[in-house]
């Protein structure tokens, strides 16, 4: 059963909080799990198949501890009706202009280093399938567009600032909105183990926290 629910976008430290609640013991699905274990199922899911409470049964099956980035962080709300002993963590950046200067980044990063090389997996039928069905509909659910897609690079579009970082604080907002106080944890992942082992109520570890992509600041 899953215990912990990560909420927080894309480049607000999700792989220094999954590396972090590996070290304490969770078993993790971080989007490199999700595309290796779970990809049949949430393609099942996107083509509406199958409901997020079979998503859910499915991460059970796999005895998974905890759940983050996509597609689960967008589907935080309904994971946490599913598992409602759950707790949820929302990882921020220090502001949404930070938050879109990585995101930019990053993505720009993946279309510099595969980009080419992901017009030539599109055309086989596992490349095709998992873009269709998992990756581009999530892009459309989590940011209104597909534009920082390989296949698409819109980067120039004048307008994906404004929409990226709606999307952003939309989102941080749900969730501080509506889900219960006493289950959610908001945290900048700079700030270390603290708030996280008083959270979970776990002893302080002795190694330091492991920061990852840090470039800059701890929280990138």
């Amino acid at each position: 059963m899953v215990k912990i629910i990560c909420a927080g976008f894309q480049k607000t430290g999700t792989k220094s909080l999954s590396r972090a609640l590996e070290y304490l013991g969770y078993n993790v699905y971080d989007a490199g799990e999700v595309y290796m274990y779970m990809r049949n199922t949430w393609m099942d899911f996107f083509k509406g198949k199958i409901t997020i409470e079979d998503v859910c049964r499915e991460y059970d099956r796999q005895n998974v501890d905890v759940v983050v980035d996509g597609p689960a962080n967008y589907f935080w709300e309904e994971m946490s009706k599913y598992w409602p002993d759950a707790k949820v963590i929302l990882t921020l950046r220090d502001d949404e202009d930070k938050w879109y200067e990585s995101i930019v980044k990053f993505y720009k990063g993946i279309v510099r280093w595969v980009g080419k090389l992901a017009y030539l997996g599109y055309l086989t039928p596992y490349g095709y399938l998992t873009e269709k069905y998992l990756t581009l509909p999530y892009h459309m659910l989590v940011f209104g567009n597909c534009n920082f897609h390989p296949l698409v690079q819109d980067f120039s579009n004048v307008n994906n600032e404004q929409i990226y970082k709606r999307k952003y604080r939309e989102h941080n907002a749900y969730v501080r909105r509506f889900c219960p106080k006493t289950k959610l944890l908001v945290m900048n992942v700079k700030d270390g183990w603290a708030p996280l082992v008083s959270f979970l109520e776990t002893k302080m570890p002795e190694i330091e926290f492991p920061f990852r992509n840090k470039v800059n600041s701890k929280n990138k």
